[in-house]
């Protein structure tokens, strides 16, 4: 009888999974319109340097921590750099007052240098530039500015 009982229990659960798994209706509407986002960094790279390890090392640590990645709202179809104007500007006014933050830290590291902070005699020669590019969409580079360190 307890075989009977647990052979039927298990017919009636195996019916039911199945009855379940056949009646499923599917959602296919389609999906609802999302805002699309546009990605900007604003940061810090260099073409040439000699100089100490540590020193650039410094600097870089220094940009990986300060640099700025966002991303925000746009509505865009073809990617052509109008449909970003309002975005691009925006961007570009944080790029504004991030260079100084920039020239500043390069001062700071000036001042290390006269410290003898990475060696006695140290010598630093590199091209470093500051930019900010979006992410998506054409004409990507928005601003940039080159700047030249050299020590002594």
């Amino acid at each position: 009888m307890k075989k009977i009982y647990r052979l039927s229990l298990l017919t009636i659960c195996f019916l039911l999974s199945m009855t379940a798994l056949t009646s499923c209706e599917f959602d296919t509407s389609p999906e609802p319109d999302y805002p699309k986002y546009v990605t900007y960094t604003i940061s810090v790279g260099h073409t040439s340097y000699s100089g100490p390890d540590a020193f650039l090392s410094d600097i870089m640590t220094w940009v990986k921590d300060n640099q700025v990645i966002y991303d925000t709202p746009a509505n865009y179809t073809t990617g052509a750099p109008s449909e970003f104007t309002q975005q691009d500007a925006e961007a570009v006014q944080k790029y504004n007052a991030f260079v100084p933050k920039v020239k500043a830290y390069f001062e700071e590291m000036r001042g290390k240098l006269n410290n003898k902070v990475y060696g006695d005699s140290p010598k630093v020669n590199g091209t470093f530039y500051v930019f900010v590019t979006r992410g998506q969409g054409q004409g990507r580079d928005l601003k940039s500015e080159t700047i030249t360190f050299v020590y002594p």
